[in-house]
């Protein structure tokens, strides 16, 4: 039986990430793909995730690498 590699999903779910700025679906089909990639990306953001605001088209993440503010995502929501 196949089983997910966490580190080579974390990976992937970072490039996702990297590219939602150009391609919001890309990280809206990662979320939708099942709870097991969910929950593996749900803990690797519980681990660099600095702060979240919410705006009224897009939602804004800065992550933390070392313990500084190292990068600003952007994912354009159409509610």
């Amino acid at each position: 039986m196949p089983v997910l590699n966490r580190e080579i999903l974390e990976d992937i779910f970072v490039e996702l990430l990297e590219g939602c700025n150009t391609s919001p679906n890309n990280l809206q089909k990662f979320m939708v793909s099942g709870r097991q990639p969910f929950n593996i990306a749900l803990k690797y953001l519980e681990r660099v995730i600095y702060g979240v605001e919410f705006f009224e088209n897009d939602i804004r993440i800065t992550t933390v690498d070392e313990e500084r503010v190292d990068k600003l995502y952007r994912i354009c929501c159409y509610w």
